[in-house]
This record gives C-alpha cells, sequence and structure tokens, in this order.
C-alpha cells in the first residue's frame, strides 16, 4: 500500500509545477540527490491549485494529508505513521459536507465507518478489526429507515 501511495505521489508530481525531481524506491520519496525527502510535499491541478499536501519524514509519509478538490475546497483529510494509513481520514463532498469517516490502525481498517448521502443522512455504519469485517454493519435507505443488517 505505502509503495502504490508515493508512486502516485511521483506520478502526480509530474504534473504539478515544483521545478524539482523526486524519485521514488523501496517506498520512499527521494530528492534528486539522493537525500531522503523531508518535510512538505505538494502536488498540484493543472489550475494551480493544491491536489494533495504531505508530511513526509525521512521519504516516508508520516504526519498530516490533506487533499483538495480542483476547486480549492477540502476533499480529504487524514494522517499517516511510517508510511500507512492511521487514525482517522474523512472525506468530504464539494459543498463541504462530511461523506464518510473511518479508521485505520497501521494501513489497515479498524474500528468505526461511516458513510453519509449529500442530505447528511447515515446510510452505513461498519467496523472492522485489523482489516477484518467485525461486529454489527448497518445499511439504511433515504427515508432513514434500516434495510439491512449483518453481524460479522
Amino acid at each position: 500500500m505505502k509503495n502504490a501511495i508515493l508512486l502516485l505521489l511521483v506520478a502526480l508530481v509530474s504534473f504539478a509545477a515544483l521545478g524539482q525531481q523526486h524519485s521514488e524506491a523501496d517506498g520512499l520519496l527521494y530528492h534528486a540527490d539522493g537525500s531522503l525527502f523531508n518535510g512538505k510535499f505538494y502536488t498540484y491541478f493543472s489550475n494551480k491549485n493544491t491536489r494533495a499536501e504531505y508530511t513526509v519524514e525521512n521519504g516516508k509519509l508520516n504526519g498530516p494529508a490533506l487533499f483538495y478538490f480542483a476547486n480549492g475546497k477540502l476533499m480529504e483529510k487524514g494522517q499517516y505513521l511510517l508510511g500507512e494509513k492511521h487514525g482517522n481520514w474523512e472525506r468530504y463532498n464539494e459543498d463541504g459536507k462530511l461523506t464518510a469517516s473511518a479508521e485505520y490502525e497501521f494501513g489497515k481498517k479498524h474500528g468505526k465507518w461511516m458513510v453519509w448521502d449529500t442530505n447528511g443522512k447515515k446510510r452505513f455504519e461498519m467496523e472492522y478489526t485489523l482489516g477484518e469485517k467485525t461486529g454489527t454493519w448497518y445499511e439504511w435507505n433515504e427515508e432513514n429507515e434500516l434495510i439491512s443488517q449483518r453481524t460479522y
């Protein structure tokens, strides 16, 4: 997973107007001179708005990460720990409404996951333990009626 994320970063930076060369190898992000990247790493849309903002330590994603829509509004936010998603991640629609909340532990789905529709109604509630489906999962329809309940 971390290699895929770093490869995505490198691919995105090729479209960004950074003027610097970066490379990825062995799941780490490097400067052109071969030193490990440290600090904030940005990617951009063609309209020059920020696409993503990452914190990188010793070449690995580590710390806050923010993702934006092309119009500049926040799309998703979360944290990385040693190159893996960790803790709470939230996703928003272009109107700024929360559409999903998810928990990760060292890159694995862990804890409660919730999904809301564009009207703010909860549609799904799920639970994971270290990547495995657990607990009782719920699904609601547009009228907020429970239509599915499943226990794992």
